[in-house]
């Protein structure tokens, strides 16, 4: 695989049945994943052993120009409000121009699914465009692929 700028990634969220680009983002972070562990230290021990017990697929960070016109920034307001549970298919963030390197939840199982957590804040400065922000918390399984 080749090395990848940022400068062709999109994030799309399914909206009127189809996927839509969220327009004017423009920084995506995923946390990835943690593992929390269980402490399984004993006696005589000079250091302390974990045991893996759940892994946490984490949060994204959106952020870009508010548009309040943008169907992709609109759906994601939406899906927030209501608490949509976005699943494979309804959401990704394609890393490449292509769309053939992205990451989404994992396909099938019921909890499987990205969150959006936080929705439309709008920061405002007086010598820059306006900005908005969105947050998803990974549920489940999220996985990247590469088709």
């Amino acid at each position: 695989m080749a090395v990848m700028t940022g400068k062709n990634a999109t994030v799309k969220i399914k909206s009127g049945g189809s996927l839509k680009l969220i327009s004017y983002m423009s920084t995506a972070s995923w946390s990835g994943f943690t593992s929390e562990g269980v402490e399984m230290s004993v006696f005589g021990l000079d250091y302390k052993l974990f045991k893996p017990v759940i892994i946490d697929s984490g949060t994204i960070e959106i952020t870009g120009y508010y548009d309040p016109a943008d169907d992709g920034q609109e759906a994601l307001n939406a899906a927030g409000a209501a608490g949509t549970e976005l699943k494979a298919g309804d959401i990704a963030i394609e890393l490449d121009e292509a769309g053939t390197t992205y990451v989404r939840p994992i396909s099938g199982g019921t909890d499987n699914y990205w969150l959006v957590t936080k929705w439309n804040p709008i920061t405002i400065d007086a010598k820059d465009i306006n900005k908005t922000s969105f947050t998803l918390r990974c549920s489940g399984q999220s996985e990247i692929v590469t088709a």
